[in-house]
């Protein structure tokens, strides 16, 4: 191999490969985006709905002192219409339902494979999931893995090395010397809606959709919001 997988990097990646990088839609991953897009959400909630919940608020509080005179004479309609400003005031407090995920999907179906037979002869074993394959180069190969992974598989999927993972922050900035150990040789990533699918792993693979790949449909987060008005 060029480099220990384990030794550190101490340089930071060029221009020109971030560059290449977002051209490709290359992008690191954040976990801290899925909280960050309901706190938006939230905040694009109030900003739009605020107005409409103090006038609704001054309108609840403002009933709260009216009365005729049948509520005077009968307590229970004074209990009635409290409740009814409870219920009214509560629905002002919770009026916006927020549903999200920390990520998209694709919609895969069957359209799983392996990879081809001659990038298998080179791998020792596979690790990830087919959205981010991953594969462990037999000793000596890993230079001729990426070639013929590339030669099979770039028509359809991102195929990178190790290092350009690491070098360009596709899982983020900082990774630890445990992270690196766990990665590949090879990672195929697919852009098509397609799996790459370990042969070893125990099956059936039920599932239609699929995610961990790069493509906007999967690094895009759902958000659905509505109001109760």
């Amino acid at each position: 191999m060029a480099e220990d997988s384990s030794a550190e990097k101490t340089e930071d990646p060029t221009a020109r490969k971030l560059s290449k990088a977002r051209e490709d839609g290359q992008v690191a991953r954040s976990p801290e985006l899925p909280a960050a897009a309901v706190t938006i959400g939230a905040i694009l909630a109030m900003f739009m709905m605020g107005g409409y919940w103090m006038k609704q608020m001054a309108e609840v509080f403002a009933s709260g002192f009216k009365f005729d005179r049948k509520s005077l004479d009968n307590p229970y309609l004074m209990v009635t219409s409290f409740a009814q400003q409870m219920g009214d005031s509560f629905l002002l407090i919770v009026p916006v339902l927020l549903v999200t995920a920390d990520h998209g999907q694709v919609m895969v179906g069957t359209n799983t494979l392996p990879p081809n037979p001659e990038v298998l002869a080179m791998t020792a074993y596979q690790s990830g999931e087919g959205r981010f394959r991953w594969l462990h180069a037999r000793d000596g190969v890993q230079v001729e893995l990426l070639a013929r992974a590339s030669t099979h598989h770039a028509d359809v999927a991102w195929v990178v090395s190790k290092e350009q993972v690491i070098d360009e922050n596709w899982l983020g900035p900082r990774l630890g010397p445990a992270t690196r150990k766990r990665l590949g040789d090879v990672a195929l990533v697919p852009r098509d809606p397609i799996s790459f699918d370990d042969v070893g792993d125990t099956g059936p693979f039920l599932l239609q959709c699929r995610h961990g790949a790069l493509t906007d449909d999967e690094l895009d987060v759902p958000l659905l919001a509505t109001a109760v008005k």
